[in-house]
């Protein structure tokens, strides 16, 4: 698994828990913005990519965090403030991805986007005719 955070800090605890939950051979950490880093840059693209920060730079990310998305994989976005997700979704709708779950706690929403267009629509049962 590849990691990357903007601050040190963070990074730095990320090891520490991964060493202390036994995790820390399978995780290779960097400190940098994005995906724009050695370790993340890879010929094979991410199954999952999650990204924890607000709508501006959740939007100006699009292109970079999108790029890396598997054909099947998942684009995990949070940090979101309710009233920013129609923005960030509408970035990334124009991106390719559809909405497959949006959770919110507390007034903070998390999205689970998945590559394609439209969401399914549920079934109802009913023959088309």
């Amino acid at each position: 698994m590849i990691a990357g955070d903007l601050d040190r800090e963070a990074v730095l605890t990320a090891r520490a828990n991964a060493r202390a939950n036994g995790l820390g051979p399978y995780l290779r950490l960097y400190e940098g913005p994005g995906v724009r880093n050695r370790e993340a840059d890879r010929s094979r693209r991410f199954d999952v990519v999650f990204a924890n920060i607000l709508a501006r730079p959740l939007k100006r990310l699009a292109p970079s965090l999108t790029a890396v998305v598997g054909n099947d994989g998942v684009l995990i976005l949070s940090g979101l403030i309710e009233r920013d997700v129609a923005g960030v979704l509408s970035t990334y709708r124009h991106r390719g991805f559809h909405l497959a779950h949006k959770g919110v706690i507390e007034g903070w929403a998390t999205l689970v986007l998945r590559r394609g267009g439209a969401a399914p629509r549920p079934r109802d049962g009913f023959a088309q005719g």
